[in-house]
């Protein structure tokens, strides 16, 4: 299921869509400021959500875990991709062999690791 947030919803609370299995992408409008912590952790089938330049905080693993595959997030004009639980990059900057592994900013990394 693709989920479009209406337009004038200002803050995703903490845990709002955690555990839902039937989301594969999300559509966040500008009127959005705040992804609450674990937002979105633990949806088996998302593979991608755009953040929109509005948002001024993500929660601790709002991203989280959950996909078995991979998830790519459009941030800050950047995407970055889930390879696999626990593991992100910058789109385009994964080796085999490890090399640039966690160039990501220090919000976003908070929000797909919660450290």
């Amino acid at each position: 299921m693709n989920l479009d947030i209406c337009y004038g919803v200002t803050i995703i609370e903490d845990d709002e869509f955690r555990g839902d299995t039937s989301l594969a992408s999300i559509t966040i409008p500008d009127s959005v400021t705040r992804i609450g912590d674990c937002a979105f952790d633990d949806c088996a089938l998302l593979t991608s959500i755009a953040i929109p330049d509005s948002v001024t905080s993500i929660g601790e693993k709002a991203f989280g875990s959950g996909a078995d595959g991979q998830l790519t997030v459009l941030y800050n004009g950047k995407h970055y991709e889930r390879k696999y639980i626990g593991f992100w990059a910058e789109a385009g900057t994964y080796t085999p062999t490890g090399e640039e592994l966690y160039d990501l900013p220090e919000e976003f990394y908070k929000a797909v690791n919660g450290n």
